[in-house]
């Protein structure tokens, strides 16, 4: 009978331990208890054989066969060891410790985020030279597998965004005054009596902490160098239980995120901590106490979720754990893994992230003060999205959700008309064009919604400045017509009919053009007197209307007629801006995406839309919107006498 074949020998890694509080210990006991399942499944033998702490006298006897010290720069040079664990924490000590090791050919697993946070650059071009493993995942999340799915799994994927609940002492804080109606004082306090909070706790709840981070995790979702100082933060400190309360009336809860984003278009990167509202919808909203949860979205995977324990000594350590075993790995192979390079960072300024916000005002409750307050808020074109009064009298205060600040729609219109424009249109001017295109709208947020009730809402589409909703493309159209044309040294003439709002909309949208000349026919006494002096009222030299005696069809003929006669075409450089335009039609898109993302329904249930529409534009805009990744459901083609569509649709 055949005997089994002997396993070969285990090869041992020896481990030096620099801090031995709650991480470090949980690492040690952890090791102790893995090494015999670790040897088996990696052929690794790992032991712990020197340990750095900062007081002997507090760990008598030895850990195992360990030696304990209190000179954490003995252990990263002592021949005993061959890979270092860092959990002591700080940046000085532990800096010189890390890259003394780094220096002397040693793997590195660290926890420490500030470290990381502060000096990652010098750190990293030190490891990747001396071609050994400077690993710390457990230096963002603690139990959580963040850092090593952004190095490998997802390092090909375009990631845009990246925002989680990374400090779970203050969302341990924050749980209190939401569930148990404790104020910040008292949640605090019972905080650090569980353990959560140290007895200064400035790094937390100010936001220190999640900046460290967020800059880890920015680093390896874009691969820009990202430090602790380029984190614009705000802490919990100034969350009042009133706060709390007031955002849960609106269907919020109040968390501290990290948040990491990046324009897919000019690669600029936002980094920032800060309170938020997030939606009682949103995933994030659920995540309770001390635990920690990150979103990353990316362009082809979509939303991915990762959650736990982000803190304590046994995730830590298993984070740890993991770390170590790879590194040893790598070691006993004579490779590791490259952390890459990281081009110097573009950041967006504070002031040019949009955001939504919810303010509280403490005012006289008397006749006329609304009013003029949201008069201020009218003239700095900041729109309301709902509002409350709490309280009266002498303690009244009134509480404003506004829209985004930072008129959204124009910026999402320069986003999704991007890939369509690619190279013939600088992004810079692209996006300018946008803002002061929409910058004619009455409302900022130029498409809000309003709640119907039942779950329905009406898209507002009359704030333009002729009220169709034809300007939200023709205002962009005419300056796209004039941009590419200055370009060109060129000239064209738009002709176009109409049964009232397609004129004057087109009209207002191209009346500043210097290189576009515009006819307009309309049938004589079959539109609005207030659509025909839209028209006819325009002291612009390139604007031309006339009135012809029939009907729309007859003036659609005259136009067809126009086109069809190549010669007469191209002698006098005719353009559309009726829905055969594709720029009209794109630029109609915008809204089904912005309509979708004001419902916080980007990755949940499809939206329907039902479209009033008399010829093809609107709804083809709605299907394409769809095509190109706008959550919509249904298309509800809604009719009147001019129901061409409807036959259309009946007819195939």
């Amino acid at each position: 009978m055949a005997k089994a074949a002997k396993a070969p020998a285990a090869s041992p890694i020896r481990i030096g331990v620099v801090g031995h509080g709650v991480v470090g210990s949980a690492f040690t006991a952890l090791v102790a208890r893995q090494a015999d399942t670790i040897a088996a499944r990696t052929g690794i033998a790992l032991t712990v054989t020197r340990i750095a702490v900062r007081d002997a006298a507090k760990h008598p006897g030895m850990v195992g066969d360990a030696i304990i010290g209190t000179d954490p720069l003995a252990v990263a040079t002592a021949n005993d060891v061959d890979l270092v664990v860092e959990v002591m924490g700080g940046t000085t000590v532990a800096g010189e410790v890390v890259r003394t090791a780094l220096e002397s050919g040693k793997p590195v697993v660290t926890a420490n985020k500030a470290l990381l946070a502060a000096r990652s650059a010098e750190l990293f071009k030190i490891a990747d030279e001396r071609g050994i493993d400077l690993l710390f995942e457990a230096a963002v999340c603690g139990g959580i597998p963040l850092i090593r799915p952004l190095r490998e799994s997802l390092r090909g994927e375009p990631i845009r965004r990246v925002l989680g609940i990374v400090n779970g002492t203050t969302n341990y804080i924050l749980t209190k005054m939401t569930e148990d109606g404790l104020d910040y004082a008292s949640a605090l306090r019972g905080a650090q009596e569980l353990g959560y909070a140290e007895a200064d706790p400035t790094a937390d709840v100010e936001g220190h902490d999640a900046a460290a981070k967020i800059a880890i995790i920015a680093n390896f979702a874009f691969g820009v160098h990202v430090v602790a100082d380029d984190v614009s933060s705000e802490g919990i400190s100034r969350i009042a239980s009133g706060d709390i309360a007031m955002a849960r009336k609106f269907g919020y809860v109040i968390k501290l995120l990290g948040v990491a984003e990046r324009d897919p278009h000019s690669g600029a990167v936002s980094v920032r901590v800060h309170p938020a509202m997030v939606h009682l919808q949103h995933p994030l909203a659920s995540v309770r106490e001390a635990f920690n949860a990150v979103s990353v979205e990316g362009e082809a995977s979509g939303a991915l979720m990762f959650y736990g324990r982000g803190a304590g000594g046994d995730p830590t350590a298993s984070s740890v754990l993991g770390d170590v075993i790879d590194a040893a790995v790598n070691l006993r192979k004579g490779t590791h893994a490259s952390l890459g390079t990281f081009a110097k960072a573009k950041f967006t300024s504070r002031d040019e992230v949009r955001n939504e916000f919810m303010l509280t005002l403490e005012v006289a409750d008397k006749p006329g003060v609304l009013h003029a307050v949201t008069g201020v808020f009218a003239r700095n074109k900041v729109s309301i999205r709902a509002a409350e009064q709490d309280g009266i009298g002498s303690d009244a205060r009134l509480v404003f959700l506004t829209h985004d600040t930072d008129a959204p729609f124009a910026q999402r219109a320069a986003e999704i008309l991007a890939p369509f424009v690619g190279d013939d249109i600088d992004s810079h001017a692209l996006a300018a064009m946008c803002r002061d295109a929409y910058a004619t709208f009455r409302d900022s947020h130029v498409a809000p919604l309003r709640e119907l009730g039942d779950n329905r809402w009406l898209l507002e589409l009359f704030h333009g400045p002729t009220l169709a909703f034809k300007d939200v493309a023709l205002q962009l159209v005419g300056r796209l017509f004039d941009h590419v044309l200055t370009a060109r040294g060129e000239r064209i003439t738009v002709v176009g009919a109409t049964s009232g709002d397609t004129g004057s909309a087109a009209i207002d949208g191209v009346k500043h053009c210097a290189n576009v000349s515009m006819v307009i026919l309309y049938p004589q006494g079959r539109i609005s007197e207030v659509q025909r002096r839209q028209m006819t009222t325009v002291h612009s030299a390139n604007v031309h209307t006339v009135a012809i005696d029939g009907s729309f069809d007859d003036c659609q003929d005259l136009v067809k007629a126009m086109f069809n006669d190549r010669a007469f075409r191209d002698q006098h450089r005719l353009a559309a801006v009726n829905s055969i335009n594709w720029a009209r039609v794109l630029a109609q898109v915008v809204y089904y995406f912005t309509a979708i993302e004001q419902l916080h329904a980007s990755d949940s249930a499809p939206v329907s839309f039902s479209v009033p529409t008399g010829n093809f534009g609107n709804v083809l805009s709605g299907w394409i919107a769809r095509r190109i990744g706008a959550n919509v459901g249904h298309l509800i083609v809604g009719s009147n006498a001019n129901d061409i569509l409807t036959r259309f649709f009946e007819t195939q």
